[in-house]
């Protein structure tokens, strides 16, 4: 047990929101018009330590931080046919740090003469994003539906997990993992889906299941910081952010019974930028596929009886 390690491993965040919203419908026809708009007060308090190794002392934290948003939003429906549908929708959304995120804590290590460092960041803003949504939905009868859409987002103060050694602040250290914001970035691209309940097959085949959907994104970002006075920075793809991803879910339903499998891929992404001046240290996620099993039984209208396995291949991350 290392007593000075807790300590600075030990914080507290506490975090109160207040919000109102004013919310608006009109159908004319086969148009549903749905407009409002949200207001957001946050305020976030921080209580944690640091060591101060001069003084061979720790020292209390506080901080507090307050931002306010507000958060409109339009979307729009129309009825083509009985059975097809467009959609469009303007929206705007914040998305505020995670409590890992923003720890007032810091974790220092030395390991074979490596001094090495863990913090997190309580002066990140959240990720805003203004986001405009258009898409078309046909439904086949018998639980079926096939859709397509495209989306695109404009984000800033976007969030990055990055490496500071070597920073002014961190000339002695070999490494100092924390989070820092990123300036601007784009992300735009489309989304297929496809599910359908097999009613219309004989039985026992009627209680198939299928569905499967894909996701294609182009994303890119800019990152900033300043070196020796000088402002420098690199264009790099949206962190932790696959280009790829997809589902494919094969179920089974009949009276008390119901299973499903799934298999589920994302294709590699940005996980950590150690050197904005150089992109050949960045830490990218490898592509990943994984299989999801789940089966359930309904003993009586009131209780279920449920079994699931998760990465059925045992596939690494």
């Amino acid at each position: 047990f290392d007593e000075e390690e807790s300590k600075l491993a030990t914080y507290g965040i506490e975090e109160n929101i207040n919000a109102a919203y004013l919310m608006s419908r009109i159908d004319i026809d086969g148009l549903r018009v749905l407009t409002g708009v949200r207001y957001e007060s946050t305020e976030t308090r921080f209580n944690g330590v640091k060591f101060d190794g001069e003084a061979d002392e720790f020292i209390a934290l506080y901080s507090k931080t307050n931002s306010d948003d507000l958060l409109p939003a339009l979307h729009l429906r129309y009825e083509l046919a009985d059975n097809t549908q467009l959609r469009a929708a303007y929206t705007q959304a914040v998305v505020r740090p995670t409590f890992e995120q923003m720890a007032p804590s810091f974790s220092d290590t030395e390991d074979d003469g490596d001094k090495e460092a863990s913090l997190g960041n309580s002066d990140l803003n959240p990720l805003k994003s203004k986001n405009l949504d258009l898409g078309v939905e046909y439904f086949t009868g018998h639980a079926g539906l096939i859709s397509a859409f495209y989306f695109q987002k404009d984000i800033t103060d976007f969030i990055y997990q990055t490496d500071l050694a070597g920073s002014p602040q961190w000339q002695d250290y070999d490494e100092v993992e924390t989070y820092v914001n990123g300036d601007n970035a784009t992300l735009k691209g489309v989304e297929l889906a496809y599910s359908q309940k097999m009613a219309f097959l004989p039985s026992p085949f009627n209680g198939l299941i299928l569905s499967a959907n894909t996701t294609l994104i182009e994303s890119d970002a800019t990152i900033t910081t300043f070196d020796d006075g000088e402002q420098i920075g690199r264009d790099i793809s949206l962190p932790n952010q696959s280009d790829v991803t997809g589902n494919i879910v094969l179920g089974y339903e009949h009276g008390p019974w119901m299973a499903r499998i799934a298999a589920n891929y994302k294709s590699e992404y940005l996980l950590e930028v150690n050197d904005i001046s150089d992109a050949n240290k960045d830490v990218y996620q490898a592509e990943q596929t994984q299989f999801d099993f789940s089966m359930s039984y309904k003993i009586m209208d009131n209780m279920k009886l449920s079994f699931d396995v998760a990465n059925l291949t045992d596939e690494p991350y």
